[in-house]
């Protein structure tokens, strides 16, 4: 093998961080610096939340997967806090607020048990005073963990080029919202906050690529409406690249879908703010065909 294909295939292995810190190039040194660096030890379990709450152990060619119950829900409480200590009256307010003390008990250390069996390891472990924490031995990838770090190192980029494969790495990992079925209190702030950096990160991403790729930045916005069907700014933008494109049907189309998400959801109109935008986007004629027709 020449040098060159040696270095081919070194980059081929890269990690996306080294990647995205060297968009432009990279130098020898930074090769070099890369293969020594440690790896991250591989996870033994991998836990989906975002969408159907799911298990995953062993190696990623012989993985056995289940959907998880409450020992999943278990989990994922610990592991949205890593590094956290919970008292058993915090996880029982928590996990098993409708049943009793006695009840709560059996429920926890019962899905405590069955973590334990599926994992081949304990996975919650008791500290000292009654705390009970992640094992730090036992590595697991998490994708509520992988989203936001994706999110946040996208951020900490200057390149567009660069944000915009780590934006598409986060929203690619989002299945669904966090524990779609599960709806405690508990949940639910979770849910609302990881739902709106999705549709952030969206919204950044039809932002990143409107100018090279309208068609593309579409997509994107059209993809967030359909987590946030009442956000009229997207629409405009939506309506405007349609404009751009030479196809006043589509932004036309997209102006009357507002229109009769805003009625079906709120039983309202949009204000006159917003219809002076359409109507500088389509038209007086355009804009009078689109509130006749809806």
């Amino acid at each position: 093998m020449t040098v060159l294909q040696q270095m081919h295939a070194l980059v081929e292995t890269l990690p996306l961080s080294a990647l995205i810190q060297h968009p432009h190039g990279l130098t020898l040194r930074t090769l070099l610096q890369v293969a020594v660096e440690p790896q991250e030890p591989a996870p033994r379990l991998r836990c989906q939340a975002l969408g159907l709450l799911q298990l995953e152990r062993g190696e990623l060619d012989t993985k056995e997967a289940r959907t998880a119950e409450a020992q999943g829900e278990l989990l994922t409480f610990f592991l949205l806090q890593p590094r956290r200590f919970w008292t058993d009256e915090q996880i029982f307010d928590a996990l098993w607020t409708d049943k009793d003390l006695k009840r709560a008990q059996w429920s926890f250390h019962s899905a405590r048990k069955r973590l334990r069996e599926f994992a081949g390891e304990e996975i919650i472990v008791k500290i000292q005073r009654g705390q009970y924490g992640l094992n730090p031995h036992v590595p697991i990838w998490f994708d509520v963990a992988e989203f936001e770090k994706l999110l946040v190192r996208s951020q900490q980029i200057a390149d567009a080029t660069a944000r915009s494969k780590l934006l598409e790495s986060a929203v690619q990992l989002y299945h669904g919202d966090f524990l779609e079925k599960n709806y405690k209190d508990w949940v639910v702030p979770v849910r609302t906050r990881l739902r709106e950096k999705y549709i952030g990160a969206l919204l950044q991403l039809g932002d990143l690529t409107k100018e090279q790729s309208p068609q593309q930045a579409i997509a994107w916005y059209e993809k967030a409406l359909d987590a946030d069907d009442l956000n009229e700014e997207t629409y405009l933008k939506v309506m405007g690249l349609y404009i751009r494109l030479n196809n006043p049907i589509a932004a036309h189309r997209t102006y009357v879908l507002y229109l009769n998400t805003l009625q079906r959801e709120l039983g309202s109109a949009p204000g006159d703010a917003f219809l002076q935008k359409v109507r500088a986007l389509l038209g007086d004629s355009t804009f009078a065909i689109s509130k006749q027709d809806a």
